[in-house]
């Protein structure tokens, strides 16, 4: 019974937990709405320069307002006016994508520090605390992938195949290794032009031979298939 209980208590406290970080980001996303109505904020080159230094640790626009709230109660920019600023504005736009990038390292090394940080891993008593350590790895999880999403090439798990457009197979052949290859199908058309069975010829010479090139060469390979290039 007394099993059954702390489950219990725990499950509860879970969903506490839950409810209460919905409510701070419905309260805040409140806040943000009725603070921009009265008198908004203009968006000026010192305050975009605040958001870059802000970005480039790794922070999120949306905290960067909460902070202009709490700043300028009543004036506070709209993400729109922002950003649209930023359009009008291509040497600091770009600034502000230099600092996008340095903020995803920020983000990165600051997972390595929550990963690292074991001073909340037990409670008074020796036990382990089960809490800290799920609340860590929730900050990981959420951290490692929006920096998937954001960059999947530098943080993400992508495996790159063979034939990716933006990472093409490529043959490098030494010179020798080129004039090699172009006489030996030479031969192997000279061969098929006077009439020789080359339908047994090595895959290893025809490997790559498309089949217009094939026709080309005069080159006709007898595999079974019925629609064979015509020589």
């Amino acid at each position: 019974m007394t099993e059954g209980s702390e489950i219990l208590t725990s499950k509860q406290a879970k969903e506490r937990r839950a409810a209460e970080r919905k409510a701070t980001i419905k309260a805040d996303n409140m806040a943000l709405r009725t603070l921009q109505k009265p008198n908004p904020m203009i968006v000026t080159d010192d305050l975009l320069r605040r958001l870059i230094d802000w970005v480039s640790r790794g922070k999120s626009v949306r905290d960067f307002l909460l902070e202009c709230a709490e700043l300028s109660p009543g004036r506070v920019p709209s993400r729109a006016s922002i950003f649209a600023a930023l359009d009008k504005r291509p040497d600091t736009k770009a600034e502000y994508m230099r600092a996008k990038l340095l903020g995803l390292e920020e983000m990165h090394e600051e997972i390595l520090s929550i990963a690292d940080d074991a001073s909340k891993d037990l409670l008074k008593d020796g036990k382990p605390n089960s809490t800290s350590v799920q609340r860590a790895r929730l900050r990981i999880d959420a951290r490692a992938k929006y920096l998937s999403n954001q960059d999947s090439m530098r943080f993400g798990d992508k495996v790159v195949f063979a034939g990716d457009k933006d990472n093409p197979l490529v043959f490098k052949l030494s010179h020798l290794e080129r004039m090699k290859r172009i006489d030996e199908l030479l031969a192997l058309s000279r061969r098929a032009r006077k009439g020789e069975d080359v339908s047994m010829v090595t895959d290893e010479i025809t490997k790559g031979v498309t089949g217009p090139l094939r026709k080309l060469l005069g080159i006709k390979i007898d595999n079974g298939d019925s629609d064979a290039d015509p020589e």
